[in-house]
């Protein structure tokens, strides 16, 4: 009890600081997230918080981690009521937040173990708040259903079918039911016609190494630049750097401590990929699926042991981090475990087909859409195979 009063006497002694509320996003909304994971004993406790980071989230424009947050709180809920016996069985499941997984993964994190189940109070102070009830239930996925509306995310919008539907069918209740599958229709409409990324800001992902050894993976909106991220990265730093200068470095892949200055704190930037296996590529057609729930990242060094950078001489590091849990996630960034993070070294001739699969890949991708806007460039690109040591080039080199 002494190590949870003293930790929450921390956090909220940081959340009270109005200027880190208004310029340092990053480490408030964490500070938020702590809250509520050290008080997950309490539901309605952590309910509230979730709730709160949810406006936070929207205030600062990151809207799929509120939509995440949204529906995180929602599961909590619909699993504490359904052990409790204070609603009706909508859910076939054990464990009701499981139904919630669909939209948001992170609602894994909300089943209650048998062990809990079996000990669950009944006393005033627990599951008793105004969201521990259907109507609060129903007001909590409303919400979330509109949040997406209001953000372009209707694919998410769709996962909540189940759910919603479950519950509205139960209670016959018609006029939410209408307007949803209005709702539904227009988004299937809106979906069918944005082909791109750049019909929506979905994200851009930069992995973050601290001075300290940490690796975050970020998930940064407003199609943000590289510049932009260092920029911000400088001031919500500012909070852990002891009022030490902070120095933002993007070369090379990681930081080396026998650079470092006594007087200064260093962090490394670098931009990485979704990374997809080539059976899940297929399965994620969509510019919305390649953005939703990421659990791996990488990027790539090209190297070579000669000063030659042709392509027989030219070999590929590629570094691969898997995160515990998937991005869009209630927070904006995840740290990754070090043992989560794995090197890859491809020979020339590997690299030279990555980057033919790659190609291939992309116009699949297209072709899968019919988005012929997005194919036709593809396809002169590969027609050109003079240009930047195309196809004929790696044929004559390898195969010659």
């Amino acid at each position: 009890f002494k190590q949870l009063a003293s930790s929450l006497y921390r956090i909220n002694k940081h959340l009270e600081n109005k200027d880190l509320r208004e310029n340092n996003y990053d480490v408030y909304s964490d500070l938020l997230f702590q809250k509520a994971e050290l008080l997950t004993p309490s539901p309605d406790a952590r309910v509230s918080l979730l709730l709160e980071l949810t406006a936070y989230h929207t205030d600062k424009k990151y809207v799929s981690e509120a939509v995440i947050s949204q529906i995180t709180a929602a599961a909590l809920v619909a699993e504490y009521l359904s052990h409790l016996k204070r609603i009706p069985r909508y859910f076939v499941c054990k464990n009701p937040a499981t139904m919630f997984c669909i939209a948001a993964p992170s609602a894994v994190s909300e089943i209650c173990p048998d062990e809990r189940v079996k000990q669950l109070p009944n006393s005033r102070g627990f599951c008793t708040s105004k969201y521990f009830s259907e109507y609060g239930l129903l007001y909590l996925l409303i919400n979330a259903v509109d949040t997406c509306k209001r953000a372009q995310l209707y694919e998410m919008l769709q996962k909540f079918h189940s759910v919603l539907t479950a519950i509205a069918e139960y209670r016959h209740l018609w006029q939410p039911m209408s307007r949803y599958y209005m709702t539904g229709s227009f988004s299937w409409e809106v979906i069918n016609n944005n082909r791109t990324a750049n019909d929506r800001s979905l994200g851009n992902y930069y992995r973050v190494q601290f001075m300290d050894g940490k690796v975050y993976i970020y998930r940064e909106t407003k199609l943000a630049n590289l510049w932009q991220v260092c920029e911000r990265l400088k001031v919500s730093t500012q909070f852990i750097s002891e009022g030490k200068e902070v120095v933002v470095i993007n070369e090379g892949e990681e930081l080396n401590p026998k650079n470092f200055e006594e007087n200064k704190y260093y962090i490394h930037v670098k931009s990485v990929l979704q990374y997809f296996t080539s059976d899940e590529r297929k399965k994620r057609v969509t510019v919305f699926e390649q953005n939703h729930n990421i659990s791996q990242f990488y990027f790539d060094i090209p190297i070579s042991k000669s000063a030659q950078s042709s392509i027989e001489h030219c070999s590929l590091k590629r570094t691969i981090f898997t995160i515990p849990h998937p991005l869009p996630y209630i927070v904006k960034r995840v740290e990754v475990p070090k043992e989560n993070i794995k090197n890859i070294i491809f020979s020339p001739i590997e690299f030279s087909c990555q980057n033919l699969q790659k190609q291939i890949d992309l116009i699949e991708e297209a072709c899968a859409r019919n988005d012929f806007q997005a194919l036709q460039p593809l396809i002169q690109g590969s027609l050109l195979v003079q240009v930047n040591e195309g196809p004929k080039k790696i044929a004559e080199v390898f195969l010659g």
